[in-house]
């Protein structure tokens, strides 16, 4: 893949309707890491996928990417709704989806092994905004 799965998601999310490029608002969603502000962001992390074997022919690889997404939020009720909406539409929207980043086209076939949504607690002690993350594994491929 010529982008990460990180970036394939956050695209899909943004095409979904569930956040913002940035600097747009409300909700923008980044890759790897986020600015101090707003208060109200997602991020999207690469995490670690599952092997799904090789196709016996071709020898292709056949597997799952791994992604987290987090949410960060002025209060706790705001993030979680946040997170909970962006679990359900990932889990009952996504269904060989095309997604366009930059030049490339990729399709997304799904999301499965959707995790809960965890509440991390405060981005720091004397920080007011909550954090609350989950993982999922994506079945992508370029086109």
């Amino acid at each position: 893949m010529t982008h990460s799965p990180s970036d394939v998601l956050r695209k899909l999310l943004i095409d979904l309707g569930v956040g913002a490029d940035p600097p747009a608002t409300p909700w923008p969603i980044y890759v790897g890491g986020e600015p101090p502000s707003p208060d109200n962001a997602v991020t999207i992390y690469d995490t670690a996928g599952a092997d799904g074997g090789r196709a016996m022919f071709a020898g292709t690889l056949l597997g799952w990417v791994g992604v987290q997404v987090r949410v960060r939020s002025s209060d706790h009720p705001t993030g979680w709704t946040k997170a909970d909406a962006i679990q359900t539409t990932l889990a009952e929207s996504v269904y060989d989806e095309r997604v366009t980043v930059g030049a490339s086209t990729y399709l997304v076939h799904c999301l499965s092994k959707i995790g809960d949504v965890l509440a991390i607690g405060k981005e720091s002690p004397t920080s007011k905004r909550s954090l609350f993350t989950f993982n999922a594994l994506m079945s992508v491929k370029q086109l």
